[in-house]
């Protein structure tokens, strides 16, 4: 590939940086800006193997904070994985066997009861006695995972990471007491750590920025965000009217049809934004289908599953049609395979799961407001069916539809049309503006960021 002279000089200091035995290396710049394009002139430069997973010693290892930044990184061609992997830090109930069929068949019938209940009495009865049954299992607090004595970056001779912004303190500290040579990449105007605060890693200056934009296809897209990234001020999109047509068009009130019709992926601040965005896609993109997953429909998780191996914010998708299925107003629930995004399944070639949709996640209870009050359910326990017919508990696994996700969820991901509905939140009392006026920021250009092509703002 060819590099422009700052991205020369960027390797150049990275290898200087692993040679003279410094401790970190940091490089920032925009999305598309080219960082990850340097790692793997960096690997052969150094003469250094990238290692996939924890196996091995020495050499390079490339990880993200998120399972799709990691996925991105690997249909570039570099061999990656998320954080939490490489220093061992996961969640999740350990794998309990079950193939007593009376158990199988309780458990069956306690989650039809649930989702067949129809007044809140029923369904509170219905999930009381579900987790009595949980309780019988005993399975206790146990954790899947390992212990921090198996990070394996101490034994790595350098550690990459992307996408850094997100990396909290707690996190920041264990990766930097075990690496003898880190180079961090990252843009300290994305998203920061989701619990607040400031980025671990992107506190004090960088060794160097770059600034020159190669991901967007369209020069007005790229014109915009580089405009947005030097303001830092949301309140151009008042302004801007059509300067940047036909890549980046402002919407007002509601996104036309043809827009969410049209777009990869729409990306909104809150899950009740995210709820109805989904919620019109799905009638636009799939008449008739009213709440049922379809065949290669995009979901998205909601938390990760260890034993499965699917990660917080991993895109699947139903693998086939649904062999059984359950309704109420409230939620629904399929019996099924999953698979990845790319095809691959999920869990045991051939295993069938139980899933749960569309809004297990949240129900609404109307308000005086008439946008509903939000509150989080019960999480429940799945039950898997492997080919030759064994049955298991697995650990949690929430599920909810993948057209349209939050503005934490988008990071890391690429899409060609992405439709982003921005609000800016106000100060609350007591409330710092100008921290809430970067958060806004923070939240629009990161959404903002994810097109490559084709970018609809709604305000």
């Amino acid at each position: 590939m060819n590099l422009d002279s700052d991205q020369k000089a960027a390797l150049a200091e990275m290898m200087d940086a692993y040679r003279l035995g410094q401790r970190r290396y940091t490089l920032t710049g925009a999305a598309g800006t080219g960082k990850t394009s340097l790692l793997k002139p960096l690997s052969e430069a150094l003469d250094l193997e990238i290692h996939a997973g924890r196996k091995g010693e020495g050499g390079m290892r490339i990880a993200a904070y998120t399972n799709r930044a990691a996925r991105v990184l690997r249909d570039k061609g570099l061999p990656a994985g998320t954080i939490h992997s490489f220093i061992g830090v996961s969640s999740g109930f350990d794998v309990v066997t079950c193939t007593d069929p009376a158990l199988i068949a309780k458990y069956v019938r306690l989650q039809a009861t649930i989702v067949g209940a129809a007044t809140k009495t029923a369904i509170k009865k219905a999930n009381r006695n579900f987790r009595q049954f949980l309780r019988d299992l005993n399975l206790g607090e146990k954790k899947f995972g390992l212990e921090r004595d198996d990070n394996v970056f101490g034994k790595t001779d350098v550690v990459v990471l992307d996408e850094v912004s997100m990396i909290n303190d707690d996190m920041g500290e264990i990766i930097s007491d075990s690496c003898a040579c880190l180079i961090v990449l990252g843009d300290p105007l994305q998203l920061g750590p989701v619990k607040g605060g400031l980025p671990y890693f992107l506190r004090g200056d960088a060794d160097r920025e770059l600034k020159n934009i190669y991901r967007q296809d369209s020069g007005k897209l790229a014109e915009f965000l580089q405009l947005l990234r030097d303001t830092q001020d949301v309140s151009i999109l008042a302004d801007i009217g059509n300067r940047f047509e036909p890549d980046v068009t402002i919407h007002r009130k509601t996104f036309p049809s043809d827009v969410l019709r049209q777009c990869d992926i729409a990306i909104a601040r809150t899950h009740a934004e995210v709820y109805e965005l989904n919620r019109r896609i799905r009638t636009l993109k799939m008449p008739g289908v009213a709440g049922r997953p379809q065949p290669g429909e995009p979901l998205i998780a909601l938390d990760q599953n260890v034993a499965l191996r699917v990660s917080k914010h991993d895109f699947v998708m139903l693998d086939g049609p649904a062999e059984h299925e359950t309704t109420n107003t409230v939620s629904g629930t399929l019996f099924g395979k999953l698979a990845r995004a790319d095809g691959t399944p999920v869990g045991p070639r051939g295993a069938h799961m139980t899933m749960m949709f569309p809004d297990f996640y949240f129900r609404t209870h109307p308000g005086s407001s008439g946008q509903g009050e939000w509150k989080r359910i019960e999480k429940q326990l799945l039950f898997v069916k492997d080919e030759e017919g064994d049955g298991f508990l697995e650990g949690k696994l929430k599920l909810a539809f993948g057209h349209a996700v939050t503005d934490y969820a988008s990071q890391g991901g690429e899409w060609g049309r992405v439709a982003v509905s921005f609000w800016p939140f106000k100060p609350k009392p007591r409330e710092n503006a100008t921290n809430v006026a970067m958060q806004n920021f923070r939240s629009l250009y990161t959404a903002c960021s994810r097109a490559r092509r084709k970018l609809d703002i709604l305000i």
